[in-house]
């Protein structure tokens, strides 16, 4: 990993913990994308979340967590999702993608 990427641990990952992660560090935004650990962007700097790979199936797991049926049938069908998802009266985008090899989650507050 790139030397400026520092490490936050997690054991296992889900949406709600990683945007209460997000929020704590008073961060811009989290990136989940398949083989790679999440890592949070902070003040532009990316921080690896410690903790393991995230697997494809791992995204659509993360996704039922927050994602109604119909959203997930729109993410089969499009390939890609938007969402808002509400955490302690703040609102998060929370933005899937499987296209052109990507498969990942970015997750970011909703500016006021």
């Amino acid at each position: 990993m790139d030397a400026d990427r520092k490490k936050t641990q997690m054991s296992s990952y889900s949406i709600p913990d990683l945007l209460q992660l997000l929020k704590q560090a008073r961060g811009e935004g989290v990136r989940v994308e398949v083989g790679y650990s999440p890592v949070l962007i902070v003040k532009g700097q990316s921080h690896e979340v410690e903790g393991p790979v995230v697997m494809e199936e791992s995204i659509d797991e993360m996704l039922r967590e927050v994602a109604s049926t119909r959203d997930l049938r729109a993410f089969r069908r499009n390939s890609k999702l938007d969402i808002v998802v509400r955490l302690s009266n703040t609102d998060y985008l929370v933005r899937a993608i499987r296209a052109f090899g990507e498969n990942r989650l970015d997750l970011q507050p909703v500016p006021k």
